[in-house]
């Protein structure tokens, strides 16, 4: 018996060393490992300097828009012009421990694991803002265990460089939330043509929701799917008392009033515009259109305007000259006028109007804004209001 517990003993002690062993090289392997990693990743200080492929916008003198070139929209802006509203959002959403953790949370991850483990669907993501951050900025889309301990060790350095605001700004600064729009100052634009400090609590929470899935429920083309992950993101703040009961209930009854936004050209001048981008692009080829130039011509707006009428005018006036020539196109119905008269040329001069009747050489002519106008068959001549003209 007793030899029997020598033995058992000396086992022990045996498998306890090589136990002790296999810990010390699995530990010396991994922080080799990670040394040879960490010495891959890129200066997260290059963040502050980072370029977010700004588009070229061509100005007047007077400051007033002429042109912009560039596949991206983004207006980058600091984070207190940002709402606190849209913060909150972004923050119960996807990160709603984010000034507790240092850049990795680990109850999060764990949370979403276990999520994956019981239901088999990977309905929470164990990402935090400032790892999204650095695989944004940084690293693929490719899931591979080697770039997720990259953006591990990024976080980390990332935290350790910069303060959480600075981060924040960062992140909302650099997302894609479709159409286009990078940064929430381009979305709030793009899909409401407002400045992000005129959104409302219901418009904030439907541009933080579109950071999980940009296409898929993308307000323009799947309002139900925006309107269900709205509702999310409300109900995310509620539960991390953001906002009240009241509020929640107010901004679930906004309507999805989103349309596309296309960045307002103040001044009509493309040929000048045209030569400037050409000059540029001969100059310094492909980055002006991320770099963020911003060109100021020795135009004047007023100028410009005066000299586009004069030439507009004569225009007209020798179009008369020819006589009326006939509606440019014909509509089967009052509703396709209207969806049409919103692409056709119009000014101060011209506006679009469609023949309702013509008795008599009496014409009744309807106009963009529901204005009834009688023209006699003679006045054609010096009219400018049929453009359309409803059945054959």
């Amino acid at each position: 018996m007793g030899k029997l517990l020598n033995m058992l003993r000396e086992l022990y002690i045996i498998f306890y060393k090589n136990l002790i062993f296999a810990g010390i090289v699995a530990t010396t392997c991994l922080l080799l490992l990670l040394l040879y990693l960490e010495q891959q990743l890129p200066d997260v200080n290059s963040l502050a300097d980072i370029k977010l492929q700004i588009p070229l916008k061509i100005y007047t003198l007077d400051k007033k828009l002429i042109a912009e070139y560039g596949e991206k929209r983004r207006t980058p802006v600091k984070l207190e012009e940002i709402p606190k509203n849209l913060i909150n959002a972004v923050i119960a959403t996807e990160d709603h421990r984010f000034y507790w953790h240092h850049g990795i949370d680990f109850k999060g991850m764990l949370r979403a694991l276990s999520v994956v483990v019981t239901s088999g669907k990977k309905e929470q993501g164990g990402s935090t803002i400032t790892m999204q951050l650095a695989r944004n900025s940084f690293l693929t889309k490719k899931k591979t265990i080697s770039r997720k301990i990259k953006e591990l060790l990024l976080s980390l350095k990332i935290e350790n460089s910069f303060s959480k605001e600075k981060i924040l700004e960062l992140y909302l600064n650099q997302n894609f939330f479709g159409k286009r729009a990078y940064g929430v100052a381009a979305a709030a634009e793009v899909y409401f043509g407002e400045k992000l400090s005129n959104l409302s609590l219901g418009q904030s929470a439907l541009l933080a929701g579109l950071l999980q899935a940009p296409s898929a429920i993308n307000p323009i083309h799947n309002p139900e799917g925006a309107f269900a992950r709205r509702s999310h993101v409300l109900e995310r703040m509620l539960t991390e008392n953001f906002i009240s009961e009241k509020e929640l209930k107010q901004a679930n009854f906004e309507p999805i009033d989103v349309k596309y936004h296309d960045k307002p050209i103040e001044v009509s001048a493309p040929y000048i515009a045209e030569q400037i981008r050409l000059d540029l692009f001969k100059q310094k080829g492909e980055e002006i259109y991320t770099s963020g130039l911003e060109v100021y011509t020795t135009l004047k707006s007023e100028h410009q305007k005066a000299a586009n009428l004069s030439v507009l005018k004569s225009v007209l006036e020798y179009d008369k000259r020819q006589g009326y020539k006939g509606a440019i196109s014909n509509v089967s119905k009052l509703s396709d006028f209207y969806n049409l008269s919103a692409d056709l040329f119009t000014n101060e001069l011209m506006e679009p109007g469609v023949i309702i009747s013509d008795f008599n050489k009496n014409y009744k002519v309807l106009t963009k804004n529901t204005e009834v106008v009688n023209i006699e068959l003679g006045s054609f001549r010096n009219s400018n209001k049929i453009l359309l003209k409803i059945g054959d």
